[in-house]
């Protein structure tokens, strides 16, 4: 539950900034764009760069990236799947898909089930988020 009220936080702030330029439809488009593309590309790194997660897996940032990069595409086609091509009425949606299937595919790698880590983190709800990972999300 606390990962959906963080996801939520982030999405919140995500959408907040990409329905600013309803005037300019190509410039919104671009915005959405670049947000998807940003969330293919670094998303692993903002799951893996959250210490909790980290604690909870037992892993170092290097290792879990790398671990983790590889489903990106997989996620990202999985949630495009799901929910079309990311839109401000898809982005809560689309980025929870993309977070949780993240959390699944690495979860397998060690036969865990995937609400091991969510219920790991689930435990310390004040340090279950990030105040990086929109910085991250970015880079």
């Amino acid at each position: 539950m606390n990962k959906i009220i963080r996801v939520s936080l982030m999405v919140s702030l995500l959408t907040g900034c990409a329905s600013k330029p309803q005037e300019e439809p190509a410039l919104h488009h671009a915005w959405l764009e670049l947000v998807a593309g940003k969330i293919e590309k670094n998303g692993g790194k903002v799951i893996c760069a959250n210490p909790l997660y980290q604690k909870c897996m037992n892993i170092s940032e290097g290792a879990c990236t790398v671990e983790i990069s590889p489903a990106s595409n997989y996620c990202a086609s999985d949630s495009i799947k799901r929910y079309g091509t990311l839109s401000e009425e898809n982005i809560e949606d689309y980025f929870v898909n993309y977070q949780s299937c993240m959390i699944f595919e690495h979860a397998r790698l060690y036969d865990l089930d995937w609400m091991v880590p969510i219920r790991c983190m689930s435990e310390d709800a004040n340090d279950h988020f990030d105040s990086r990972a929109l910085q991250i999300l970015f880079d």
